[in-house]
């Protein structure tokens, strides 16, 4: 399996009240896989990359606002789906 994998995989079980700690960079042991996630994460949290998320983040941002305020009985299913979105960007 590859790690674009393993993190759809991993992010659809925390949406869907599963947590597998083996997934969470923290607890981790250090391998291959851990290596590759954390250098996901450092190239993903430097601050030129943030920025270039900030649109997607309030186009979404604003997605997930109007499906609640269109179906507020349905709130976990937009809040899934955002997560999600924001995830698998």
């Amino acid at each position: 399996m590859n790690m674009t994998s393993d993190c759809a995989e991993a992010a659809a079980e925390c949406c869907c009240g599963r947590l597998d700690f083996d997934y969470n960079i923290a607890t981790m042991r250090y391998s291959d896989t851990w290596k590759v996630g954390r250098k996901m994460m450092d190239q993903s949290l430097r601050a030129n990359s943030i920025r270039s998320f900030r649109p997607m983040l309030i186009t979404k941002t604003h997605d997930f606002l109007r499906h609640i305020l269109q179906e507020p009985e349905r709130f976990r299913d937009h809040l899934q789906q955002y997560v999600l979105q924001l995830i698998l960007h």
